[in-house]
């Protein structure tokens, strides 16, 4: 998958820099691409960074911990959100559950061992996600490819699909990043589809 990216949302600094330092994340296969003090904050880093993974304190000034997890679900219902909290709050991990999100933990809890645990687990579903995703192209292009009722359905004559397929595979070859288009080679993964 590559390095899973990582964004972390406290409003306070030394929380976040204590779950920095905690494990080796680069080593671990982990980028950290953000620190966020807000939940505004953290959706303009999301929307620049794309974080596969968001680890966020739930209670926070302005927007919290939970309306932040509803908000990037709304963006990506794929994005793993592991929310954290001084207390034990049942009402809370019920709203977490009820908007997504992956894991509540208790900042007095964690260590190394709980937090490796954990993001072995998200790491594992956003792989199963990945992998359901290439499941799914695979078949529809299959579908689109191959079955001619399919085609026919659709209103999609021979010289017309020609130019659609074109343009899907031209647009998949480029990645929009920093506010302009990027070239990008296919990986084996993607030419194996």
């Amino acid at each position: 998958m590559g390095n899973v990216k990582v964004l972390f949302v406290d409003d306070e600094i030394l929380a976040m820099e204590y779950l920095r330092n905690m494990i080796s994340w680069e080593a671990l296969g982990y980028e950290i691409v953000g620190l966020a003090r807000s939940g505004k904050k953290a959706l303009e880093i999301y929307d620049k960074a794309q974080p596969h993974i968001v680890i966020s304190d739930i209670k926070m000034t302005g927007m919290d911990g939970l309306e932040l997890a509803r908000e990037l679900k709304k963006r990506n219902k794929d994005i793993e959100v592991i929310l954290l909290s001084a207390y034990k709050d049942f009402e809370y991990a019920q709203k977490g559950i009820e908007y997504g999100v992956s894991n509540y933990l208790l900042k007095h809890e964690i260590c190394e061992e709980k937090l490796l645990q954990v993001l072995k687990k998200v790491s594992g579903s956003l792989q199963n996600s990945k992998h359901k995703k290439r499941i799914y192209q695979k078949y529809f292009m299959e579908q689109l490819i191959f079955n001619e009722e399919n085609k026919k359905l659709l209103g999609i004559d021979e010289k017309e699909f020609g130019n659609r397929f074109f343009m899907l595979l031209l647009h998949k070859n480029e990645i929009f990043e920093k506010g302009s288009f990027q070239k990008d080679e296919w990986n084996r993964e993607e030419l194996n589809l």
